[in-house]
Parts: C-alpha cells; structure tokens; sequence
C-alpha cells in the first residue's frame, strides 16, 4: 500500500460497486414497505408527495433517478438521502404507473432476459425483450430520441442499449429456430433498428441488413432477400460480410448442387472486388462450400452415407450446434 494513502482507502471501482450495492439494498427495503409507508417515508426526507402529483411527474421524466433530484428540494442533497428517495419513488411507481416506462422498469426486464439467455432459454429471453423494446420505444417517441447514441447518452441503464439491440437481435434469430413466428419480429425490429444507427455505423448497419435478409429468407421471400443483398452490394461492394450473408442463402439454408454453385459465384465475385473486406472470411466459406458441393455430388455408397467413426463433415452455418445447445452453429461455435 502507498505510505501516503489513508488505512481504508478504496479505488473508484470499489467505490462504484460500494454506491451501486447500496442503492440495491435501498430498492429491496423500500418494496418492502406499502405505499402508505412509502409515502410517510418520502415525507420525513422533506419530499412528501401525492399520488396524482407523482403521476403527473412520472409522465414528465424517463426515471425515478431523475424525479429524485427534483423532489430532494435542496441544491446538494445527502446522498444517502437521494437514494431513499429515489428508491420511495421507484417503489410508487411500479406500484401505481406500471403502464408508464421508466428506465428503472427497462432495466430490470433487460437484465431479466440476459438472465433467461444465459440458461439457453432464448424463446424466454425475447418475450422479456420484446416488452423491454415497447417500453423503449415508447421513451423514444415521447422526449424525443433520435439515435441510439443518444440514448444512452440521455438514459443510464446498467446495459447500454447499443450493446443490447445486437444481443437481442442473436437471441431473436435463436428463438425463430423454435418458432418461425419470430422472423417477422426479428425482422421488424432490425428495420427499427437501422432508422437509429449512426451512418457511419457500417458494422452494426450490415448485421441487422444481414438480420433482415435472413428472416425475409426463412419465411419464404427468397426474392425480397437476394435483392436486399444485391442491392446493398452495389452500394458497397467491398461489404465482405455481405458477400459472405447472400452465399450463406444459397449454400447452408437451400443445401442443393445448385445452390452451392451459386454461392460458390458470388464467392468469387467478391474476391474479385478490389478492397473486399474480410477475404480471409470469404476464403474460408469458399472452401466450406466447395467441400459441401463435393460432398453432396459424391455418390451414395456404405461409405457416404454412413460417416466413418471419427469422420468430421464441416457443420453449416445454419444447421444447429454439434455441442447440443440448440443454437445454430454460427452463433455458437462457428463464431
């Protein structure tokens, strides 16, 4: 330890975690008590309040967070003070405006479904997100927002929502394996989506196109979904990835010696674009598709039809993960 730093010092990480499990434990005590209690509590802080006032205020601002400082009354509030008020209102407010969003009630229903996504319940997980993303909606529409970047720069949640569009978009495209049902609202949240990215965004820009292409794909616009790559390709033809997406139609979803030949043309076409990205990515698919066509022409014998023991066909992309985890391979270990 430094000499010249006091006995009980913490860092500011420690001393983050300590602010933020204090507020916790402030949360759980405050859902203990009633609303009467709530209410008598919010009083002896010197921030009495009504139910039709807090309603009025709760329709004004995005978080108990924000309505605290207002109801604090005082320039520089204790801060354990502001927590029991914070954690009052936030109590009231589920208890009496449940139908109001606030980023408190966003960020509890996000957190629940990272927690049914890390037990492999994608179908779970979507259903908690999807009314987390109508809650979201609803605060973007009503402020207004414009972007995604400003969002988070306006709202404080534990996850940032630019990280959480892109894992919702994974576990909805997870949960359309069980029921196709979520291709439609898989697709129509990346469509949201791509109306609040920054255009300079180019990454997350070309996975929701990807997304979008893909849902049109599996619920039977084959049509609709070729064009969409097409399209975005002549834009940017150095969109590796988007290259890599239209072969992956024709190759690992369709698995017929046409499909794979077609693929295996738009493979070499955009290692034929001068500055393609991810070429070593294109390169690698080339030879899965080829290995697939080769495969799938060979003649059926007791041998090919029949693996040997040990024998290790390449997993498609789409085709569900050998570990047994029930997501598709690209979203497990194809990754």
């Amino acid at each position: 330890m430094n000499e010249n730093q006091p006995p009980f010092a913490m860092n500011s990480a420690s001393l983050e975690t300590a602010k933020e499990q204090r507020k916790k434990e402030r949360r759980i005590e405050a859902r203990r008590l009633t609303p009467n209690e709530l209410q008598e509590k919010l009083d002896s802080l010197g921030a009495g309040i009504t139910r039709e006032s807090l309603e009025e205020l709760c329709r004004a601002h995005p978080s108990a967070r924000e309505l605290c400082f207002t109801l604090a009354r005082e320039p520089a509030p204790d801060e354990e003070k502001l927590d029991w008020i914070w954690a009052c209102i936030a109590a009231l407010w589920e208890t009496w405006f449940p139908h109001i969003p606030s980023t408190e009630a966003i960020d509890e229903t996000m957190q629940s479904g990272y927690a049914r996504m890390m037990a492999n319940d994608s179908t779970g997980a979507c259903h908690e997100w999807i009314c987390c993303w109508k809650s979201i909606q609803s605060l973007i529409q009503k402020f207004p927002i414009h972007s995604i970047e400003e969002f988070d720069t306006r709202f404080v949640c534990t996850q940032m929502l630019f990280n959480w569009v892109q894992d919702f978009e994974m576990e909805l495209g997870n949960a359309a394996l069980a029921d196709r049902s979520f291709n439609r609202v898989r697709k129509e949240f990346c469509e949201e989506i791509l109306t609040l990215l920054d255009p300079s965004d180019e990454n997350t820009r070309g996975n929701m196109t990807r997304a979008i292409a893909e849902c049109l794909f599996n619920m039977g616009d084959q049509k609709a979904a070729f064009s969409l790559y097409k399209s975005r390709l002549e834009e940017n033809p150095r969109w590796g990835w988007g290259w890599v997406g239209w072969a992956d139609l024709y190759s690992f979803s369709e698995k017929t010696i046409a499909g794979f030949r077609q693929a295996e043309q738009i493979l070499l076409q955009a290692l034929s674009v001068p500055g393609v990205s991810e070429v070593a990515v294109i390169r690698e698919r080339l030879g899965d598709v080829r290995e697939e066509m080769a495969h799938h022409s060979a003649p059926a014998t007791a041998e090919t039809a029949e693996p040997a023991r040990g024998s290790k066909r390449k997993v498609g992309r789409n085709e569900p993960c050998p570990c047994g985890s029930g997501l598709k391979y690209k979203r497990c270990h194809g990754k």
